[in-house]
């Protein structure tokens, strides 16, 4: 790693001004910071899209998709952020663009033969603290019945696309939220969970769909227990390799 001291971090990425991101909501706010910083806003926008838009386009390839077909593969679940289809709220630093990645992977996907489950990994305000929730520490997604709303409004804003970009035959499955924590109460999670099959059900009548279970599976043994396998499956928090 080259020293910080003589290059600066809009030239090394590794110094983000001696403070390390450690999750989606650090990373683009101190790349944002960046610009600020420097007395131009737009530059530090600007560098935070190269980025970002660089890390979409090689993380996951064509030879990729390729490869898991030929081992076998039939499914693959993608992770994806609240904010993809650009539902951003002040203070949050997040900036969307990842859509057209989703629909160019759909499309390798049905070239091999796979199909596409959804995933959706943060919610607003953080359902788990994690930092794979979007924002590492904060656990605030239950605490504000907005931020519950709008979370079963963006679920539905992204199902929508899905019908309207005609994915429907690559992308049948939805996880409405994953790994919430154990703390959410398990009455709003459960009331969350059956809007966010309503509004799922709009758009994508056939697709799966599986929950999280708050890492207590005990709590949903008599949730959901419709008798057709697309009507209300589940998925506790164990996994495999």
């Amino acid at each position: 790693m080259q020293s910080c001291d003589v290059n600066p971090p809009d030239e090394n990425p590794d110094c983000f001004w001696g403070k390390v991101p450690v999750d989606q909501w650090t990373y683009c706010e101190k790349l944002l910071e960046m610009g600020t910083e420097k007395g131009a806003a737009a530059q530090g926008g600007s560098k935070l899209m190269d980025r970002l838009h660089n890390h979409w386009e090689s993380w996951v390839t064509r030879e990729n998709i390729v490869s898991l077909a030929n081992v076998g593969i039939t499914h693959l679940r993608l992770p994806i952020g609240h904010w993809i289809l650009g539902d951003i709220e002040p203070p949050e630093p997040y900036v969307n663009g990842e859509w057209p990645y989703v629909l160019r992977l759909v499309g390798w996907a049905r070239e091999v033969g796979l199909k596409v489950w959804l995933d959706l990994h943060t919610a607003p305000g953080s359902q788990n603290g994690f930092d794979n929730s979007g924002r590492l520490g904060n656990l605030t997604w239950d605490k504000s019945y907005h931020n519950v709303w709008r979370t079963v409004k963006i679920i539905e804003e992204i199902a929508s696309q899905v019908r309207i970009d005609g994915a429907l035959d690559i992308i049948t499955g939805f996880g409405v939220m994953n790994e919430p924590g154990p703390y959410v109460p398990v009455e709003l999670l459960k009331n969350f969970y059956n809007d966010a099959y309503i509004a799922i059900r709009r758009s994508m009548p056939d697709a799966y769909i599986y929950v999280g279970d708050g890492f207590n599976s005990a709590n949903f043994n008599s949730f959901w227990t419709g008798t057709k396998q697309t009507e209300h499956p589940k998925k506790n928090s164990i996994y495999y390799v």
